[in-house]
């Protein structure tokens, strides 16, 4: 990205974020700063998400191998197994959401503030 496309966006980005602004009767500055905090609201909402993930996972892990060694006809070994799957997905499905949160807020600020200036 050149300087030109830069100041192109930063234009972009004050228009889009002066409405918005007026709407919550603060100034640009503040709005992105709430924005960005938002961003870290949303990134420990999907963290919340994670720990029953891994939770699900352990215990189906953890059922599997116990059934597996002691009756492998078992019907918990069909209960383990679909726990499992839930678990990787729940673990993976807010994980790419956490680690853009992380890297990037600011970038994930301006989504947001599109996206909300956009629906509105």
């Amino acid at each position: 990205m050149n300087l030109t496309e830069i100041a192109s966006a930063s234009a972009l980005l004050k228009k889009e974020l002066a409405p918005l602004a007026e709407k919550l009767g603060e100034g640009a500055e503040y709005t992105f700063a709430l924005f960005i905090r938002q961003v870290y609201v949303n990134a420990l909402t999907g963290l919340l998400l994670v720990i029953p993930g891994v939770l699900m996972f352990y215990y189906g892990y953890k059922w599997t191998k116990q059934t597996f060694e002691d009756e492998p006809d078992s019907p918990i070994f069909l209960i383990s197994i679909p726990l499992i799957i839930v678990g990787i997905i729940s673990i993976l499905i807010p994980l790419a959401g956490l680690i853009q949160a992380l890297v990037n807020p600011e970038y994930q600020a301006i989504k947001l503030i599109l996206e909300t200036v956009n629906n509105n």
